[in-house]
């Protein structure tokens, strides 16, 4: 069982795995887009496990590279 906490702590290390830059502006809008996913798809997240819950993280984040 997957609480809001424990999916946004997951979440953010998936993001950061992927290249996120630590900044104001990126936490917040990566707390919209976790935020929007736990709306979708809370019931399926509310009863994942740990590992569940990565894998929708890999899934849903995706990390844009700086130019």
């Amino acid at each position: 069982m997957v609480s809001y906490q424990r999916w946004t702590a997951i979440a953010f290390d998936v993001a950061r795995s992927k290249g996120m830059q630590s900044s104001q502006e990126n936490s917040r809008d990566l707390v919209s887009v976790l935020a929007a996913v736990w709306r979708d798809r809370k019931d399926e997240l509310s009863t994942a496990t740990l590992a569940e819950a990565e894998r929708i993280a890999k899934e849903e984040i995706h990390v844009q590279g700086t130019l």
